[in-house]
């Protein structure tokens, strides 16, 4: 069982590094093996985590700001999330649809 964890958590990583950076290799990979369909996903777990870890750094490094600059970087960062997955949403369905 542990190796088996390791392998997948192996894999997983991988997989979700060739997301960020191969995209098109990668999501053709991933909708080959079914098991790791769920990392398409990643985009927005990613948004999630960072978007909570950016408010809770803001807030405790600056308390309750208001400015420019932090505005820019949390809608850059909303963006780039949005972008990354809806580009692994178009490639899934298709490859889903050429396959069929």
């Amino acid at each position: 069982m542990k190796t088996f964890l390791v392998s997948f958590s192996s894999i997983s990583v991988r997989l979700v590094y060739g997301l960020l950076k191969y995209p098109y290799q990668t999501v053709w990979q991933i909708t080959e093996h079914k098991p790791f369909s769920p990392l398409l996903l990643t985009p927005a777990a990613v948004f999630a985590i960072l978007k909570i870890v950016w408010y809770c750094l803001i807030w405790f490094v600056f308390g309750r700001p208001t400015g420019f600059m932090i505005d820019l970087l949390a809608n850059w960062l909303v963006f780039f999330c949005l972008y990354w997955q809806g580009l692994i949403i178009y490639l899934t369905f298709r490859f889903w649809y050429a396959r069929k």
